[in-house]
């Protein structure tokens, strides 16, 4: 019974279809004394293939992505999961005619075919595989069925987190750039990772902004917090910031109403914002900050530093003006924005993130195309981090 306890405990722990996949896959084999497990879920009409162990991929990804309604019958009730208990490869063959082959390139000779049902809906199939002919008696068929049916509704609840991810991430990608504009001096790249686990989306977003005179600003900004709500500010605070900027107002006038704006949402809501205006022609940046870590700078030769930028409270607390601060560029200079997800997590001071990151972007100087981690010290300009936070990096070379 112990093994039961565990499994349930893993199982309630599972967040995503996979990891249930995972948890029976590892449970139910050891716990059945069997040689494999195979998980389904029903998708639109279609089998996915969750997670397996014991059989040979091939032997099963041949059902992944059909149409369960275009299979024969006896394959369909195979993947719908009917409830059966076969006791060897003969069995199995007459009564799958249509996957009679399946026993000889599995290796299994005797099969629990489980539904996986929850709330009087079937959400999926499992198979449970022996090596050698079994026999199985009641207390053994009733306790397979008692599990297929925990692992279905975990499998379901999975399902309802793994659809609110998608919806939440859609809603966070369509808030920000699809594609960032040619400009004539400065090459710019930028990349979201959203996060690794929570369904909600966040108030992370980057902007490329080109102005006159070949001018660009560079904007990258969190609404602080998770969830519907700070993506719709976020989208409210991009969309201000990008109106703002092409009327080519000063800075610190930018930021007097975007501080506006968020103060306007409510007591709530706080937002961090980073934002350099470059000009090629004279090569200087005009940067303000609010609460937003500054941007690190790699020189042509390879070194690397964070400017002295003043500090200003973030939007939503801050009291203007805004302080402002200009610094130089030289040519083949990159100038690498971001938010704390990337350098910052439960585990990683971020200072320590920082310096991660400037020494993560020095690689991109000799042409590497990896992505930048700054845990393992290796990639490009802009990615993902081990943090649970969302984390746009936009960045430009002028």
């Amino acid at each position: 019974m112990s093994e039961i306890a565990e499994m349930t405990r893993a199982l309630a722990g599972a967040v995503t279809g996979h990891d249930v996949a995972d948890v029976m896959t590892a449970h139910m084999a050891a716990l059945f004394d069997a040689k494999g497990v195979g998980v389904w879920a029903h998708e639109d009409g279609r089998a996915l293939l969750m997670g397996s162990a014991g059989y040979s991929k091939e032997s099963l990804r041949r059902f992944e992505g059909v149409r369960i309604t275009e299979l024969p019958s006896s394959a369909q009730s195979f993947i719908e999961g009917t409830l059966a208990f076969v006791s060897s490869a003969e069995e199995f063959i007459a009564r799958y005619p249509a996957i009679a082959d399946l026993p000889a390139a599995t290796g299994i000779q005797a099969w629990a075919i489980l539904p996986l049902v929850a709330s009087g809906r079937t959400v999926g199939g499992a198979c449970v595989g022996y090596g050698l002919p079994h026999s199985f008696d009641s207390e053994e068929r009733t306790l397979l069925t008692a599990m297929s049916g925990m692992v279905a509704q975990a499998l379901e609840r999975a399902r309802l987190y793994d659809a609110e991810h998608r919806r939440a991430q859609e809603l966070q990608r369509g808030l920000l750039p699809r594609h960032l504009p040619t400009l004539p001096a400065v090459t710019t790249a930028a990349r979201y990772q959203p996060a690794r686990d929570g369904t909600d989306a966040g108030g992370d977003w980057y902007d490329v902004i080109p102005l006159s005179a070949e001018q660009v600003a560079l904007v990258v900004g969190d609404v602080m917090g998770h969830g519907v709500s700070e993506a719709v500010a976020m989208g409210r605070l991009r969309t201000a910031g990008r109106t703002l900027a092409d009327l080519e107002q000063p800075l610190d006038e930018l930021f007097f109403h975007l501080n506006e704006v968020v103060s306007g949402l409510g007591d709530g809501f706080y937002a961090t914002c980073l934002c350099i205006v470059y000009d090629p022609v004279s090569r200087m940046c005009q940067a303000i900050t609010a609460g937003h870590p500054p941007p690190v700078i790699l020189r042509p030769d390879g070194t690397s530093y964070f400017p002295d930028l003043p500090v200003n409270p973030p939007l939503g607390a801050a009291t203007p003006p805004f302080d402002t601060a200009e610094f130089s560029l030289p040519d083949g200079t990159t100038i690498a924005l971001y938010t704390d997800g990337l350098v910052e997590s439960g585990g990683l001071d971020i200072d320590e993130g920082m310096g991660r990151l400037a020494h993560c972007l020095r690689p991109a100087r000799s042409g590497s195309s990896s992505d930048p981690d700054p845990g393992s010290g290796s990639g490009s300009g802009s990615g993902s981090t081990e943090s649970a936070t969302e984390t746009p990096t936009p960045c430009a070379t002028a």
